[in-house]
């Protein structure tokens, strides 16, 4: 009987002894070596292949950049239906394409001709990414330069310019806290002429042309739109300094305004 017993008591030390651990069917699974080495492939492919869209990407923008420049440079405006989009927004301005043409090619006077340095482009909206660079013009003489930027967006599937400005023209619109700026009350000095009351409501209004420092006063047009599009209708001159209003001759406009006008321009 004792034999018996130790003969079971060795079994069971040797079925102990002989336990191997089996992990459990919801453990994870230790990753091979192979395993490991696809992952890490499979994730440098990824970031490649972000990268080069990226990439891509900035050499249209900067491709593009460079023909708006040419275009301006070789005073072809008709060059640049193929780089603006339907609408673009030009030195704060909303206007369709076939507009901004005109409005370009009635600017690029016979002498005019321009340049730009290195492009920064600032991606903190990839949908709508930015191109800064310095610009420098030459016009009746005169040589100037200002930052300069373009904002881009696509439309069926290429990117085109929607967005054309400086830092002239941005300090000139309304600022984030909505007080009077220079811009906006130059229009509202066209506006508060009698002349000029017929703008004041759709589907008319006004537009700016041109300003300091590319000229010396601000060009306003007054325009309506129609079923032809848009319609250029009159032409106002208005002088920052002065506060002069003038539409082929000088006209009266709000003291007030032209006050307030005069001092925000002077800024």
């Amino acid at each position: 009987m004792k034999s018996l017993l130790g003969f079971a008591g060795a079994l069971v030390v040797l079925a102990v002894g002989c336990k191997r651990d089996v992990p459990h069917s919801g453990a994870p699974k230790p990753i091979t070596s192979d395993a490991g080495a696809a992952m890490r492939a499979s994730s440098l492919t990824t970031f490649a292949d972000a990268a080069t869209a990226l990439d891509a990407v900035d050499v249209e923008l900067r491709s593009l950049t460079r023909r708006w420049n040419d275009a301006l440079a070789r005073r072809d405006a008709a060059a640049l239906e193929a780089v603006y989009g339907a609408r673009i927004r030009l030195y704060g301005a909303m206007v369709d394409r076939k507009t901004a043409v005109k409005m370009k090619a009635a600017a690029l006077t016979d002498d005019y001709t321009q340049s730009i340095g290195s492009v920064a482009l600032s991606t903190r909206d990839p949908a709508y990414p930015r191109a800064l660079f310095d610009k420098t013009w030459k016009k009746k003489g005169k040589e100037l330069r200002v930052r300069g930027s373009l904002g881009f967006a696509k439309e069926d599937g290429r990117w085109v310019v929607t967005d054309e400005s400086d830092a002239k023209a941005d300090s000139l619109t309304l600022d984030e806290h909505g007080e009077d700026s220079c811009l906006g009350l130059v229009h509202a000095a066209v506006l508060s002429t009698q002349d000029g009351e017929t703008f004041r409501h759709p589907p008319y209004g006004t537009l700016f042309v041109c300003g300091p420092p590319e000229c010396e006063t601000f060009q306003i047009a007054g325009y309506v739109i129609d079923k032809t599009g848009m319609q250029r209708l009159s032409s106002f001159d208005v002088d920052p300094k002065t506060g002069i209003v003038s539409h082929i001759s000088p006209i009266e406009a709000d003291a007030a305004i032209v006050s307030r006008m005069k001092a925000a321009c002077a800024k």
